[in-house]
């Protein structure tokens, strides 16, 4: 999991209404929903879709698997897909459940921001009284 780790990995397709993708999301969601964060990332990364709810999935992965730095990194993809003017990048909540409940890039920007307060926290040091 090194590049993961680290955030280095690069989601290159471009088709996310193929059916793979599609079938792929909702284990995703399964992976998710049990905090299975290996098991999430692996899927996403299998996967190779570029939208903005894989890089939101990464992000919970690695923020789950304690990767603080590249949980940031995949949550602004997330931003930036979302953001973007290629459909294809994004996940349209066109229907009840199209984004398995998340809104975008509203739920990115969320974790975002709670990734700066966890990280902005003194830590306690054994020299501290």
């Amino acid at each position: 999991m090194g590049d993961f780790a680290v955030g280095r990995i690069e989601l290159s397709r471009n088709n996310p209404i193929a059916v793979a993708n599609v079938w792929s999301t909702h284990r995703a969601y399964g992976f998710w929903f049990n905090h299975q964060w290996s098991m999430l990332a692996k899927e996403i990364i299998e996967n190779g879709y570029d939208d903005d709810r894989n890089w939101f999935y990464l992000g919970e992965a690695a923020k789950g698997a304690g990767f603080k730095e590249a949980a940031r990194i995949y949550y602004k993809k997330a931003v930036i897909d979302a953001n973007a003017s290629d459909r294809n990048r994004k996940c349209i909540n066109f229907a009840e459940g199209t984004c398995s409940g998340f809104t975008f890039p509203r739920d990115a920007e969320k974790q975002l921001s709670l990734i700066g307060s966890l990280t902005a926290q003194p830590t306690n040091s054994a020299d501290e009284p």
